[in-house]
């Protein structure tokens, strides 16, 4: 095996909409909407800003990193002080589509986990993992429970209004490890040489499955 296949792919979050939703631009009321037929439902979105009507026509199509329209669009562990008025507008609107709008953690071109919502009341809001609390152990949260999905996995809990889906071995590999690991000892997943994970990508792992109640941490 040469050098280039075992180097970490690089770790992204992408944002994207269901398959075989479709988004189109129209007028009504003399008035610019947006108009979005979901599997989930339709919705109509009044007055988009230009950024929301193109960021929605991307996610039609696929996986879209955000930062590719607004450069400073923020990550997930991203300081709130750190954001321009553009990327929080683009935030809060992207929140009132929230029920229609899957998200995604990738490595290199490929998709690790995908997080869904399972209702419109549903907010997914991952955050860093806490410093100073080294001893919080990593737990399967009650409830949460596994299903086959293609060559993928399903996690799903009726604690929770989020479907997970894991692509890939490298989240299955981590869903097989982090689950009782302490956080001061999630480091050391990365530095495996037989799958090699780029610097971060445990601990977004963590945070995604805690922000959809399927992994929590115990003190």
């Amino acid at each position: 095996m040469t050098i280039d296949r075992l180097a970490a792919r690089e770790l992204s979050e992408t944002w994207s909409l269901p398959e075989g939703t479709s988004v189109r631009t129209d007028t009504y009321g003399g008035r610019a909407v947006v108009l979005v037929d979901s599997p989930r439902g339709g919705l109509r979105v009044d007055d988009p800003s230009s950024a929301l009507a193109e960021a929605l026509r991307r996610m039609s199509l696929g996986p879209v990193r955000l930062p590719n329209l607004v450069p400073d669009f923020p990550a997930y562990d991203s300081p709130p002080a750190h954001r321009s008025a553009a990327a929080v507008d683009l935030l809060r609107r992207l929140s009132d589509v929230r029920y229609v709008v899957d998200r995604h953690l990738m490595l290199g071109a490929g998709l690790m986990v995908t997080v869904s919502p399972a209702g419109r009341s549903a907010r997914f809001l991952p955050v860093p993992l806490p410093r100073g609390r080294g001893d919080a152990l990593v737990t399967l949260t009650r409830g949460a429970r596994f299903s086959r999905s293609g060559t993928g996995l399903v996690l799903e809990s009726d604690l929770s209004d989020h479907r997970v889906e894991l692509h890939g071995p490298e989240a299955r590999w981590l869903m097989a490890r982090v689950p009782g690991m302490r956080l001061r000892d999630l480091e050391r997943v990365v530095r495996l040489p037989r799958l090699p994970l780029p610097p971060g990508a445990t601990d977004a792992f963590v945070a995604y499955l805690v922000a959809a109640r399927m992994l929590s941490l115990s003190p």
